[in-house]
């Protein structure tokens, strides 16, 4: 079968001025890193790279280099590239596609014994499960879109999943990779073997037919929170949430577009601080086009969890 860190900090990280886009932030030896995708204004370099970037205060960031390129792909595009560490080895995790086409939908992990690389390609391709989903929430409704997302699954359950947007949740040691499938219609959430470096039976189908991106996952007081963004391309719409008690199942999904959120863009990752829990977004700047978005920016948000509803409050001056 082939197949983010939760950073305790002291204060607010900010990485302006770093092309550093959709990835994950961690504290290794003393330094923070930030690692992320590589945008351009060139078709023959935009996502075709993951850099790596360093900081000792979470406010200076030193560029560190590029520690994985598309070479080792034939040449598709990475996007939301994510790393973790286990028994000194660094492990990235990532999402590959040619050009901006979407229809690959490769998951790729590489691995090195250095944080700043090079990283090592080990597998890559579309996640191939032995067993059928433990637990998946299709039953809770019926409508056309439950109904698609089975066709789908069915489609591609015996030739493996693509995958898109996705993110890496910790927990007491265990590790899990939350992504976007079935054409974009189900999210999956899947157990990491012990050596971080595969995808394990052990995985549900969750929001089924919801149709979401960009998903992130934390826990704040005992309740599980999944944060999206809906099918909107690199439009700034407002996040949606989803609150369970259990990682696998039994997710209620809310939306409030009643009112504009202080927070923008889309979910990146998520990092704590003595108990306060962060989002990190990228705030996409489509006004120049695909090849225009290494312009964008990113919000950082404070989450907060009241009476089950999730208030995501900015924390931009």
């Amino acid at each position: 079968m082939f197949i983010s860190l939760l950073l305790f900090i002291s204060f607010v990280s900010s990485a302006k001025g770093i092309n550093s886009f959709s990835g994950n932030q961690f504290f290794y030896n003393g330094m923070y890193y930030r690692v992320g995708e590589y945008r351009s204004n060139s078709w023959d370099t935009t996502n075709k790279s993951v850099t790596l970037y360093k900081s000792s205060d979470l406010s200076r960031w030193e560029y560190v280099g590029t520690i994985f390129d598309s070479k080792q792909i034939n040449g598709l595009s990475i996007e939301r590239p994510k790393v973790i560490l286990n028994n000194n080895k660094f492990i990235m995790w990532f999402h590959a596609e040619k050009n901006s086409n979407f229809k690959e939908g490769y998951i790729g992990v590489a691995t090195s014994s250095k944080v700043e690389g090079p990283y090592i390609l080990k597998e890559m391709g579309n996640i191939s499960y032995s067993k059928p989903p433990f637990s998946s929430d299709d039953s809770l409704r019926k409508d056309w879109s439950v109904t698609t997302a089975n066709k789908i699954y069915k489609k591609y359950q015996n030739k493996g999943f693509q995958v898109r947007d996705f993110s890496i949740f910790t927990e007491r040691k265990n590790y899990y990779i939350v992504y976007v499938s079935e054409d974009n219609y189900s999210l999956h959430i899947a157990k990491l073997n012990k050596d971080l470096t595969s995808i394990s039976n052990y995985y549900a189908r969750v929001l089924v037919g919801y149709r979401n991106e960009a998903p992130v996952i934390t826990k704040i007081n005992g309740k599980y929170i999944l944060m999206m963004s809906g099918v909107d391309g690199y439009n700034l719409t407002n996040i949606r949430y989803a609150i369970s008690d259990s990682l696998f199942s039994g997710w209620k999904i809310h939306y409030d577009n009643s009112k504009k959120q202080t927070c923008i863009g889309q979910p990146a990752f998520v990092y704590n601080n003595h108990g306060v829990t962060y989002l990190v977004t990228d705030i996409w700047d489509f006004s120049g086009g695909y090849l225009g978005l290494y312009k964008s920016g990113e919000d950082v948000c404070k989450i907060e969890l009241n009476n089950n509803k999730v208030s995501l409050i900015s924390q931009r001056n």
